[in-house]
């Protein structure tokens, strides 16, 4: 499965924060990108984390995504607004 996520990333001080912003998930680095590749990691982490437990389905369904009914078919966000970020794919084995 594929979900497409935004994130939004900002500088604090020496370091750049990122967030996912369809899942609330938060990481950090001191680039730009180590911060967009920390974000995904923790997006994965804890998409993966949620399958193990069988909370997947009803984490997505929180956050707003439309589930397929085939569920190796793509999830795509398309925000309402977009903010100053990258989207990216976090793969879920």
């Amino acid at each position: 499965m594929r979900i497409l996520c935004n994130t939004y990333i900002k500088k604090e001080r020496d370091m750049y924060s990122s967030v996912c912003i369809e899942l609330g998930i938060a990481s950090c680095g001191y680039t730009i990108e180590e911060a967009y590749k920390n974000v995904i990691e923790a997006v994965e982490i804890h998409l993966n984390d949620a399958r193990e437990l069988g909370t997947l389905n009803e984490l997505l369904a929180e956050a707003g995504f439309d589930l397929p009914e085939n569920p190796t078919d793509d999830i795509v966000i398309q925000p309402e607004f977009v903010m100053f970020g990258s989207p990216f794919v976090a793969e879920v084995a």
